[in-house]
């Protein structure tokens, strides 16, 4: 046997890879005869390239495996300047596509993006070789579009202001919409209403606002957010938000790039955003938001939820728990999905104060799957 991975070299790789293309984790339409085919028909290469194909690519490999095996990208790259994309084969466990998923998610691009391919492996070029060529033209063009577009960031807002412009901005999208990047409004809890940006709770804490911001921002998302007044009334607020979306939505943002956040009262706005855009491919996530009485007044007022919506609370929370007692908030026609997340953390509603790996990670992982 080869035993168990990492293997050391070639040999086993090769057994192990030959045994994965038995099971079809390597290849969903073709053979490893059809890529050798490929190679020794093609009038790119010369016939003693041919020949000498299989011996290079043996020597390539035992000479460069331990060191490919060292490398972790997670550790070393966890910035790229350039915009990314992956081509993925849905059937490819050669180089398994979840850890492609998870490595895109936590790397900062200024746009990055998964390319899926469905019936392709390892090889999408080969298998769905026009597809494949389909979306490296869109690509190309998209991203010459994206160079070229016009900048204006005297007008671009920043995701966090001092105590004095916060107060006066506006949560404005600016003029500077891109179609490949990823949109998160954050909305906050009602105690930044009463306290700004620097908001102490006696029973939780500081709320690490300007903290949240600059964590949800990490993956090169452009972040919206801004203090809301002292009383914003939540359906005015929902109104104005929704309005802005619509000018991301009609500049060619895709609605699966945008995700709302609200935070407890934040969380409430987003219900009645999600209720107003009626967009069943827009991405929410809410904390800690429901209970007895935003269940009546979402009744009353015949509130339904629209989109994909994810909800996370603390099993300690005294104001907020599961939506799943409340089940006519959840039967709106176009809640594409709904999934809960209970944390027990033992933080209760302190949970939304500052950015906590354990549900800004889901959060940013919910903008980012597909």
């Amino acid at each position: 046997g080869i035993g168990h991975p990492p293997f050391e070299n070639y040999e086993q790789q090769s057994v192990q890879r030959m045994v994965l293309a038995k099971h079809g984790g390597v290849f969903a339409r073709i053979t490893y005869q059809d890529v050798m085919n490929g190679i020794m028909a093609s009038p790119d290469y010369t016939q003693a390239e041919k020949a000498s194909f299989m011996n290079a690519f043996i020597q390539v490999n035992n000479h460069l495996w331990r060191q490919v095996m060292t490398i972790n990208f997670f550790d070393t790259v966890k910035e790229l300047k350039i915009p990314v994309f992956f081509f993925l084969g849905r059937h490819d466990y050669n180089c398994p596509f979840e850890i492609a998923e998870k490595y895109l998610a936590g790397v900062r691009a200024p746009v990055k993006d998964i390319v899926w391919f469905e019936n392709s492996g390892h090889w999408p070029n080969l298998e769905e070789p026009a597809l494949y060529q389909e979306k490296l033209i869109a690509i190309k063009k998209k991203v010459l579009e994206l160079e070229n577009a016009p900048k204006n960031n005297s007008q671009k807002k920043t995701p966090v202001k001092n105590d004095a412009e916060a107060e006066e901005e506006s949560a404005d999208i600016g003029n500077d919409i891109h179609p490949l990047k990823n949109y998160i409004f954050y909305l906050h809890g009602r105690i930044i209403e009463e306290q700004g940006p620097d908001a102490v709770s006696p029973e939780y804490g500081r709320y690490f606002y300007r903290d949240i911001i600059q964590a949800l921002a990490k993956n090169g998302a452009e972040v919206i957010s801004e203090p809301r007044p002292r009383g914003t009334d939540p359906l005015e607020y929902a109104r104005k938000i929704a309005s802005q979306i619509k000018s991301l939505l009609k500049a060619g943002v895709p609605p699966g790039r945008i995700l709302v956040l609200g935070a407890s009262k934040g969380a409430g706005i987003a219900v009645l955003l999600s209720a107003i855009l009626e967009n069943p491919q827009l991405k929410f996530v809410l904390l800690a938001i429901c209970n007895r009485e935003m269940a009546a007044y979402w009744k009353k007022n015949d509130i339904r939820l629209w989109g994909k919506i994810l909800y996370i609370y603390d099993s300690e929370d005294r104001v907020a728990g599961s939506c799943k007692p409340f089940p006519d908030i959840l039967k709106g026609p176009g809640l594409k999905e709904y999934r809960e997340l209970e944390l027990k953390m033992g933080l209760g509603h302190g949970i939304l104060y500052a950015p906590h790996r354990e549900w800004l990670e889901p959060a940013l992982q919910w903008l980012e799957r597909k």
